[in-house]
């Protein structure tokens, strides 16, 4: 932020990626910069421009000096809303992806473990934008998820739980085959939506532009799509490379890797247009747009190559003509736009940094003048804003690189505008104001919740997620009568639940010896209650899991009495036997005689997936005693799920 451009060099390891895995590689990615033999002519660079001259700071930075880096993309914007620059590095293969947030004294810190959940396996292409409007960035990331079933079904291969389970053991993070779009929360934390949004597989995916197609206020997603040769075809992999491999073993010689190379399938993909809908939803628009022919491609850019106000795409194709598409938006649908083209000074003559939000009523434009995008691609250094159908702006508002501001109020719309950093506009930047927050992490020290080791796959091929590892629920109530909220976390199999007491502020651990006694059972729900009416909450504590065989013991649900000081005991006649997996208890008073009585809901036949468990309405004598009365019910009989 010194006020000329900086250098970061993306580079692809040198190691022949089939002579890693999981367990020997994680020492490669030099974190603390112990391993210098292995920074010998390998990683990321960072060069710090010094009046003209360029000095590696890689080291002193924060970049790491990866030999297992297989960089694809590197993509800049400020994600934290700091107005600082940060870096999102897309790798390739086994190693995560890197997020370098800027800590604003020319170093920078590698936080994507705590600010992302979870990422793509083979990070392509990648680009960020704001795409709902709240003036945050995005980062979309390209992979390779086919979106048609064949694709998906003869060239895809998917980690078995072992892998996955390696890959986390070793510090590869929780990465999946598919495109990731990471929403901003608007303080550097990001929500993973691409299934929800729809733009989860678009097949062996390069380059990604997010930008307004259609100028209808709305950024869209465009995807390049192809690879010359299918090289993780599913029947190349089973049937030829075998007979390869046993040739070279017969003639003692090496086929030319050309011949084996040409022998694979090559089969050409449209690239995919993705219509932003609002609310993080897109629509396929990809034949509607124009873009039905099948290629090659990887590389492309943007740019309004006619001054019409709409953006035009050139895509790079392997062993064919490149591609020009010119965009129609401005004739077919009459939106409008505004086009800014930012001018800096003597060290930074396009201004490459510089944000840009344009206020139109209680709507926020936002873009951040950052060319280099998608794979191996630059765009236009104009930055063009759909306006839909609104024919005025309020305003404009320029944040440039060396921390000053512009505000520029009444410039017309549908053309161009040349703003200078020098201009008049330009003014001391202001602080922002940092909004009062309703909420700030408190700092208890509640229990980390350990899930058993116990792989439902193994047993049920065919079910498709884990229904022994579905995480802790929490029930609330106040069971000492103290006026404070108090807390009870459930416990996995071989893990006791955990009751913390409101305090003035804060929580406090109680130690209760009868939960330790049923640490066991895995809970699965929880409530508090009064079972029997004295005025007090009890607790009622669901059992499940998808390990324990039905009818088990430790598949029966539990009702643990409060003595008035939240001091509980276990009731183990409360309850008729039951033995499903439990997942959901409501207390209500069916019955209309002033005592709750208990919906409890099943989730699943223990190792039989797919089946419908029934469930039980329990009605209370009013003395804490329940009774099931669902059978005589015919309209409940066969609930379901």
């Amino acid at each position: 932020m010194d006020g000329d451009l900086d250098v970061y060099i993306l580079n692809n390891s040198f190691i022949p990626v089939n002579t890693l895995n999981y367990s020997n590689a994680r020492n490669l990615r030099a974190k603390d910069w112990n391993v210098k033999d292995f920074l010998k002519g390998g990683g990321d660079k960072l060069l710090r421009n010094d009046n003209g001259k360029y000095i590696d700071v890689s080291e002193r930075a924060g970049i790491y000096g990866s030999l297992i880096g297989f960089g694809l993309g590197v993509t800049v914007g400020d994600v934290d809303n700091d107005g600082w620059p940060d870096i999102y590095v897309s790798n390739d293969f086994f190693e995560r992806d890197y997020l370098y947030i800027n800590m604003k004294n020319g170093t920078f810190k590698e936080e994507l473990e705590i600010r992302i959940s979870h990422l793509s396996t083979s990070s392509m292409g990648a680009d960020m934008a704001d795409l709902n409007n709240d003036g945050c960035p995005e980062i979309f990331v390209t992979d390779m998820l086919p979106y048609n079933e064949y694709r998906l079904k003869t060239t895809t291969t998917f980690d078995n739980i072992n892998v996955h389970d390696l890959k986390v053991k070793n510090g590869f993070y929780n990465q999946y085959l598919q495109n990731s779009l990471q929403v901003n929360n608007g303080s550097g934390q990001f929500d993973e939506t691409a299934f929800f949004s729809g733009v989860a597989g678009s097949d062996w995916s390069w380059g990604a532009l997010l930008f307004d197609a259609d100028q209808d206020l709305m950024t869209d997603i465009f995807v390049c799509n192809g690879i010359y040769h299918d090289v993780i075809d599913q029947d190349f992999i089973d049937f030829f490379a075998n007979d390869v491999i046993q040739k070279m073993a017969l003639n003692g010689k090496k086929e030319q890797l050309d011949s084996i190379i040409n022998k694979m399938p090559s089969t050409p993909i449209q690239n995919m247009a993705f219509r932003n809908n609002g609310r993080m939803k897109f629509s396929n628009v990809s034949n509607e747009w124009g873009l039905s022919e099948k290629t090659f491609s990887n590389g492309a850019a943007y740019g309004d190559l006619d001054n019409d106000g709409d953006l035009d795409l050139v895509i790079n194709n392997v062993n064919q003509p490149a591609l020009l598409y010119k965009n129609n938006a401005r004739e077919i649908h009459k939106n409008d736009f505004i086009g800014l083209q930012l001018i800096g000074d003597e060290k930074n003559p396009f201004a490459i940094g510089s944000s840009c939000k344009v206020y139109i009523n209680d709507t926020i434009l936002s873009q951040q003048l950052i060319p280099n995008k998608g794979f191996q691609s630059s765009v236009d250094l104009r930055l063009v804003f759909g306006l839909g159908k609104n024919s005025k702006i309020d305003s404009v508002i320029i944040n440039w690189p060396d921390t000053k501001r512009s505000k520029i109020l009444n410039l017309p719309i549908n053309q161009y505008h040349k703003i200078s950093k020098l201009s008049d506009h330009s003014t001391a930047n202001i602080n922002k104001n940092v909004e009062k927050k309703l909420f700030v992490q408190s700092n208890e020290d509640f229990p980390k919740h350990i899930e058993n080791n116990h792989v439902d796959f193994y047993f049920e091929r065919n079910i498709p997620m884990m229904l022994s590892k579905e995480g802790p629920k929490i029930a609330m109530g106040d069971v000492n009568n103290d006026g404070k909220n108090d807390l009870y976390f459930c416990g996995a199999a071989g893990q006791a639940g955990a009751l913390y007491i409101g305090l003035k502020k804060g929580f406090k651990f109680t130690k209760q010896t009868i939960f330790n006694e049923f640490k066991e059972w895995e809970d699965t729900e929880a409530v508090f209650f009064d079972v029997d009416g004295d005025k007090d909450l009890d607790l009622f504590v669901g059992s499940g899991g998808n390990s324990m065989q039905i009818g088990s013991r430790e598949l029966q649900d539990r009702i643990y009495i409060n003595d008035g000081s939240g001091n509980f005991s276990i009731d183990t006649r409360a309850l008729p036997p039951n033995g499903y997996n439990t997942s959901v208890a409501i207390p209500f008073d069916f019955d209309n005689d002033g005592d709750l009585d208990i919906f409890v809901g099943s989730r699943s036949y223990p190792g039989e997936y797919g089946m419908s468990p029934r469930s039980y309405i329990y009605q209370n004598n009013g003395k804490g005693s329940f009774v099931d009365i669902l059978a005589q019910i015919k309209e409940l009989s066969n609930l379901g799920w």
